[in-house]
């Protein structure tokens, strides 16, 4: 998504992201099995959409894939964070809930706002 954002603000806010799933990833695989399908998929900075769309109509459409996917994050940490509790599973739960906290949608609607995008 880096890649394909004409924005640099837009391009280093994607960066930041993906290190910071990243990081998230490498806290959390001492804590799964080492067969979780959740570890066997890659996460890539995906390849920029084609087409002729104007730049900043372009970077728009990544800043809301960007939240569609820090959403889906927040939902699938809380859900589990949840789980982990009522499983006293204290060490998962403290992992979920640090990467939870990380998750910060309001940063990408700043940039959005930032480059143009009106979003709400």
């Amino acid at each position: 998504m880096a890649q394909g954002a004409s924005n640099p603000d837009v391009q280093q806010e994607f960066e930041r992201l993906m290190s910071q799933t990243r990081e998230q990833i490498a806290r959390l695989q001492p804590l799964l099995p080492s067969d979780s399908a959740a570890l066997q998929t890659p996460i890539k900075d995906e390849d920029p959409r084609p087409g002729t769309a104007e730049a900043s109509l372009l970077d728009c459409m990544l800043i809301a894939e960007a939240r569609q996917k820090q959403h889906a994050k927040i939902a699938l940490y809380s859900t589990t964070c949840l789980w982990a509790n009522q499983l006293g599973l204290q060490k998962m739960e403290s992992t979920l809930s640090q990467n939870l906290k990380e998750e910060d949608c309001e940063q990408l609607l700043q940039l959005a706002q930032k480059v143009g995008c009106a979003i709400s």
